[in-house]
C-alpha cells in the first residue's frame, strides 16, 4: 500500500484576535457552602463596584451606550426592607436574594423580583466563588483583625488586677485558688520534710520456696528448757 502522508498546520487561539464570541464566555460561580448560585457573561472581578459596599454592578437592562449583560441568578428572592445609605438622609428599598441552600445573602436589586427587572443588580463582595468549596479572595475585603496574636495570648494569659475585682467576689475567688492551690508539705521536728513509709517492695507478694521462714524451735510443755542429752 503507499503510504499516506496528511500535511496539517498547528494553530493557536492565543494568536488568533479577539472577537465577541470569545468575550462572551459563561462563568459559573457558587455560594460559600457550594451550591450553584450564577452564571454570568465574564468574570465579576472585572465588572464596576459600588462605592457605598463594594458590591458588583451587573447591568441587566440595555442602554444606549451599553449592552446588558447576560446572566442567571439562582436565587429565592427574600423579604424587602429600607436602607438608609451611610452619611445621608437618603432611603433605599433592597431586594435582597438568598441562597437557596444556606439562606445567605448574594444579591439585591432596588426593584420588586424576579432578578434582573431593574436597571441594575448588585452581586455582594465575597459571597460567591468560582472554585466551589474555597472561599473568594474578596471575602475579607476592608476587614481588620479582632485580636492580634500578641494580643490575644496577653488577653489570654494575662493575671487578673485584684484591684478590679468587685468585693463581693473576692471571697470567692480566694477560695478557688485556695482549692487549686496544692497543700504544704509536713515538716518533721529536724526541719526536714516528713517523707511517708513506703511499703516493702516484697510486701503483699506470695512467698517463694527459698523464701520460707526458718522455724523456730517452742520450748517443751513440760517447762523444762534443758537440752538433752544425746549420750544417754
Amino acid at each position: 500500500m503507499p503510504k499516506v502522508v496528511s500535511r496539517f498546520v498547528v494553530s493557536s487561539s492565543e494568536q488568533s484576535t479577539a472577537t465577541k464570541s470569545s468575550r462572551a464566555v459563561l462563568r459559573s460561580y457558587y455560594c460559600l457552602c457550594g451550591d450553584f448560585v450564577l452564571v454570568i457573561q465574564g468574570k465579576l472581578h472585572r465588572l464596576p463596584r459600588r462605592r457605598s459596599d463594594g458590591s458588583y454592578i451587573v447591568r441587566s437592562k440595555d442602554a444606549p451606550k451599553a449592552p446588558a449583560r447576560k446572566f442567571k441568578l439562582n436565587a429565592q428572592a427574600g423579604d424587602r426592607y429600607l436602607l438608609q445609605r451611610k452619611d445621608s438622609d437618603k432611603m433605599e428599598i433592597r431586594q435582597p436574594f438568598v441562597c437557596g441552600r444556606c439562606n445567605l445573602t448574594v444579591a439585591y436589586q432596588t426593584t420588586p423580583p424576579p432578578a434582573g427587572s431593574g436597571p441594575f443588580l448588585y452581586i455582594l463582595k465575597g459571597s460567591m466563588t468560582e472554585l466551589q468549596g474555597r472561599s473568594p479572595d474578596d471575602a475579607f475585603e476592608g476587614e481588620e483583625a479582632v485580636f492580634e496574636e500578641d494580643d490575644l495570648a496577653n488577653e489570654l494569659f494575662d493575671p487578673i488586677d485584684p484591684e478590679n475585682i468587685p468585693e463581693h467576689m473576692r471571697s470567692a475567688r480566694v477560695e478557688t485558688q485556695n482549692d487549686l492551690a496544692p497543700p504544704p508539705p509536713v515538716q518533721a521536728e529536724s526541719g526536714q520534710p516528713d517523707v511517708p513509709d513506703l511499703p516493702h517492695p516484697s510486701a503483699g507478694q506470695p512467698i517463694g520456696k527459698d523464701d520460707t521462714p526458718e522455724k523456730v524451735p517452742q520450748p517443751s510443755q513440760a517447762g523444762n528448757t534443758e537440752t538433752p542429752d544425746a549420750s544417754a
